[in-house]
């Protein structure tokens, strides 16, 4: 009996014709002796072809998906099809290319039952004519929808304020796996959030009914006891008073137990600038009584800092930053600052000190005193200001703000050529709104800020007036994960009462600079006389930002400001306004983006108005 063994090999005909191809080539190349200098080059690159089998001459392939697919399921299928991801290499056969596509199959099936096309059928075929083209032929079916949503919670008495409306799943919406998903983390939320903490892990069931065209849905869980809180502890050595601790706590011993109040005590803690690390822990035993102690791991900051910065810009030189702080001076959370900045034109320095939890733990006193100099085209001034103001905190994102002050300044108004000492008594309100994500370098979320000042001079006989200002902005990306955002700001201010010349030279308000219309020098971008900036009683600012991401270290901004002061105490809209348009660069540092950014006026005026004007600094322009 003779038996005989066959081995089939695979040879790879389409590489091997790629690869004679180049015999013209080579050929070429070791006869060319008139050409001496073109031979090594020849070889290197027949080699280099040869040793990459042939990739440069290599072809890909076209993939089609037809069916009636919603946008967002067919990317999904583009996602998990490696015949689509592997396109632009074709395979050294049809055969392999086959393979390859109906391997896709079973992932795109996967794909559009968890979008509820439980019927969906799939095909796949290969058409080979000038080019190569995969065709998937997808028919999904009906959509399946939510039929039943069940709930079942042991021990079921014992559950209040939890049922199926808080999974966030209706009966009769499409069905879509991810919304189950969705669904098992709200239960488990919404039990943590009233009353059981130590509840099991949600499971599901999910029926599909073919005859009905709807999914039928249960969740299990298990409740476990209903607690209450007990003692808030801190087990780690701290040097701060845990009274003041336990005052940023939002619920008292004997409350119904919610996680997320626990939750918004890490934040608070951690907010107060006097921990390096907050973790909660409740994973305590519920005593007989129906409470569950919670405690707070914690490590501390160094209390004491030095902060340093620099900047740059056209209108006055280099500037530097030099500030000191004390987070717990006091023992219970109090702050002391100290900080001078100056540049060529300003030179200021500033004391400092917040009291947190006055009467409230969301009200903080905050106490300053601040001396200035400062020397423009439009002034020259010193002064001396002292304030005492009481913040409170609407919520994590909102402030409102009043309190009392007094401004002792010398000003020599350079327009008017007069000198004049004033005695301000002033009454600061503000409301503040601020949810971007970041201050430095935010990619998403806006800004509200609105303040009134009224002003009364007690050393001299002139009326009061008030000064106002409104500034609204925000960022944006144009879609999750996308490297370009878009900032806007705008900013209203006017002064009432008084008249223009009553007001101190530098309460006026001005147009022009780094924070206000670049291209244009500082508070030159409005009425001027001799060619020094007058100031006016109301101003209107607007700026937009594109700022694309290159990398994890470098990215380029394009902007546009435009703006102007008025003498009037409204903006007027048919007067001059100064547009200026420019470019940056980010380079991207852990502590915030560094900015270099070079602006153009447009409305350039002769003998004026520079041709360009620079900025540098640290974190983005607003």
């Amino acid at each position: 009996m003779i038996s005989t063994l066959s081995v089939m090999l695979r040879f790879p005909w389409a590489r091997l014709r790629r690869r004679l191809s180049l015999l013209p080539l080579l050929a070429v190349a070791i006869a060319s002796k008139s050409l001496p200098a073109l031979r090594p080059m020849l070889l290197c690159v027949i080699l280099v072809m040869t040793l990459s089998g042939g990739a440069m001459g290599a072809s890909g392939y076209r993939v089609e998906f037809r069916g009636l697919l919603e946008p967002a399921l067919s990317g999904l299928v583009e996602q998990v099809s490696k015949t689509y991801e592997k396109r632009s290499v074709l395979p050294d056969s049809m055969a392999l290319l086959r393979r390859r596509a109906r391997g896709d199959l079973s992932a795109i099936h996967s794909v559009l039952k968890a979008f509820g096309y439980f019927q969906a059928q799939t095909d796949v075929r290969v058409e080979q004519d000038k080019d190569v083209l995969v065709v998937f032929e997808l028919t999904p079916g009906p959509r399946f929808t939510l039929g039943s949503v069940e709930l079942v919670v042991h021990p079921a008495m014992a559950v209040q304020g939890v049922d199926s409306e808080r999974t966030g799943l209706v009966s009769g919406q499409p069905f879509a796996s991810d919304d189950i998903v969705k669904a098992v983390r709200q239960l488990g939320q919404a039990l943590a959030d009233n009353g059981y903490p130590q509840h099991g892990e949600p499971t599901t069931e999910v029926v599909a009914d073919h005859a009905r065209g709807k999914v039928d849905v249960i969740l299990r869980v298990e409740a476990g006891p209903r607690a209450s809180f007990g003692a808030t502890l801190f087990p780690d050595e701290t040097e701060v008073d845990t009274g003041y601790l336990r005052g940023l706590i939002p619920w008292k011993e004997g409350d119904l137990f919610r996680v997320s109040l626990v939750e918004q005590a890490s934040k608070a803690l951690f907010a107060s600038g006097l921990f390096s690390r907050v973790i909660p822990d409740h994973s305590g035993q519920v005593s007989p009584a129906g409470k569950l102690d919670v405690a707070f791991g914690t490590s501390p900051r160094q209390y004491r800092s030095i902060r340093m910065g620099a900047d740059y810009s056209s209108d006055f030189g280099p500037g530097g930053l030099l500030r000191w702080e004390h987070r717990n001076i006091a023992g219970a959370g109090e702050k002391l600052s100290a900080e001078l900045r100056a540049d060529d034109s300003r030179q200021n320095g500033g004391l400092e000190f917040r009291k947190p939890g006055l009467f409230d733990p969301d009200q903080d006193l905050v106490v300053r005193l601040d001396g200035s100099r400062e020397r423009t085209e439009a002034y020259v001034s010193s002064s001396g200001d002292t304030s005492a103001m009481l913040m409170r905190r609407l919520n994590p994102r909102t402030e409102i703000g009043a309190g009392l002050g007094l401004r002792v300044s010398f000003l020599r108004d350079e327009v008017l050529d007069d000198t004049e000492t004033y005695g301000l008594v002033y009454l600061p309100l503000l409301l503040r709104f601020d949810n971007r994500d970041d201050i430095l370098d935010p990619s998403h979320g806006g800004f509200i800020a609105l303040s009134t000042t009224p002003y009364l001079d007690i050393l001299n006989e002139q009326s009061g007036f008030v000064r106002s200002r409104l500034s609204v902005g925000g960022v944006q990306l144009p879609y999750s994960g996308s490297p370009l955002t878009f900032g806007l700001r705008a900013s209203v201010a006017s002064i009432q009462g008084g008249s223009l010349e009553g007001v101190p030279a530098d309460l006026r308000y001005y147009a022009g600079g780094g924070g206000s219309v670049r291209g244009y020098a500082y508070q030159k971008a409005g009425e001027l006389e001799d060619g020094e900036p007058v100031g006016g009683q109301s101003s209107l600012e607007l700026a937009l930002e594109g700022r694309l991401r290159l990398d994890d270290v470098w990215g380029l901004v394009a902007f546009v400001d435009g703006g102007a002061a008025y003498p009037d105490r409204l903006p007027d809209l048919a007067g001059d306004f100064f547009w200026g348009v420019g470019c940056g660069v980010r380079y991207f540092t852990a502590f915030g983006p560094f900015r270099l950014d070079v602006a153009l006026p447009l409305n350039r005026r002769k003998d004026i108005d520079d041709a360009f004007q620079v900025y540098a600094g640290i974190g983005q322009a607003f």
